[in-house]
């Protein structure tokens, strides 16, 4: 953390210098307790966030908003050629972001604690049981990403693209879900079907059936390409001339080809998972549902029977196709 923590200060430092002599920057902190979260005091204080605050104006921005549960500490030049964000909980440092754009540098840092993480999810989800908890040994995206996906911070909504200010965007757990699908998380995925949050099951249900989907192409693929070659083993058979090494080798291609099928095979959804997806759909459950093209934001009701329907599911793979661009 101690080494992370420099490196993010050290752009920061270049940042406000390469800013305006107007915004001052305290001196380089130094962390002696790696393994311990960073106190949002200190790092403020390093910062000179007081003279940052007071200074601002001409081009330079700094706001803080300390009414919700999460802190934060925000510090922008005009055009945004420069900027930093400090997130903090229970006054220690969550999230910190800085980035610098000159006709020189052009970088961006960050840091984040998945410790100070983990003690906002107790505090939003104190009641969740142990089998949704995660380890901290997860990757930072996917602790953010799984949580959210949970409700924490996020919209309690089921939809694909929904218009927000008459901006049509992904609803932000669907951006979530999509981290975890990019990720091949089908074990966290799978865990998500058993949650209470109906909204939640679905984002789950569809993200599984997606994958699913695409597993299936794979094999399809794989498939025609061990035919091909097979055909290929055939045709140098017949040659008079000696083939074995190149035999050899698209038997050996042939080989990994099916391995890989094996392996993606057994990644395949089950009876049992696709029973609690069709136990879902059947179950009739009411659903909060935001869609796009109605000309401005409003939720809808909906069933899970309609929305985990024959139709629905085949269009699963195209709704996350128009989503693209996001993973």
């Amino acid at each position: 953390m101690k080494k992370i923590l420099s490196m993010v200060l050290l752009g920061l430092t270049t940042i406000i210098l390469y800013g305006q002599n107007i915004v001052s920057i305290g001196s380089f902190p130094t962390l002696d307790n790696e393994n311990k979260p960073i106190k949002t005091t200190d790092l403020l204080a390093k910062l000179n966030w007081s003279s940052i605050k007071f200074q601002a104006g001409n081009g330079h921005y700094a706001h803080e908003y300390l009414d919700t549960p999460i802190a934060t500490y925000e510090y922008t030049k005009q055009g945004r050629t420069s900027f930093f964000e400090i997130k903090s909980f229970n006054g220690l440092v969550l999230e910190f972001k800085s980035g610098v754009t000159t006709s020189n540098q052009n970088s961006n840092s960050y840091y984040f604690d998945k410790s100070v993480w983990l003690q906002y999810i107790n505090k939003v989800l104190p009641d969740l049981p142990g089998e949704f908890k995660l380890s901290i040994d997860e990757p930072d995206e996917i602790l953010k990403a799984y949580y959210r996906l949970l409700g924490v911070d996020t919209r309690d909504e089921y939809g694909w693209y929904c218009e927000y200010s008459s901006v049509g965007r992904p609803t932000q757990r669907r951006l979530e879900v999509i981290k975890l699908i990019a990720r091949q998380r089908r074990d966290l995925l799978k865990k998500l079907l058993a949650y209470h949050n109906v909204q939640t099951q679905l984002y789950a249900a569809d993200a599984l059936i997606y994958i699913d989907v695409e597993t299936k192409n794979k094999i399809t693929i794989l498939n025609k390409k061990i035919e091909d070659k097979e055909k290929n083993v055939d045709s140098l058979r017949s040659l008079s001339t000696d083939q074995k090494d190149n035999i050899q080798i698209l038997r050996e291609n042939i080989k990994i080809s099916k391995n890989y099928i094996k392996t993606l095979s057994d990644q395949l959804l089950t009876n049992d998972d696709w029973k609690k997806i069709y136990d879902l759909r059947d179950s009739n459950k009411e659903v909060k549902v935001c869609r796009d093209g109605t000309g401005s934001y409003r939720i809808y009701s909906n069933k899970t029977t309609d929305l985990l329907s024959a139709k629905a599911i085949a269009d699963i793979p195209a709704q996350y196709e128009r989503l693209n661009p996001y993973f």
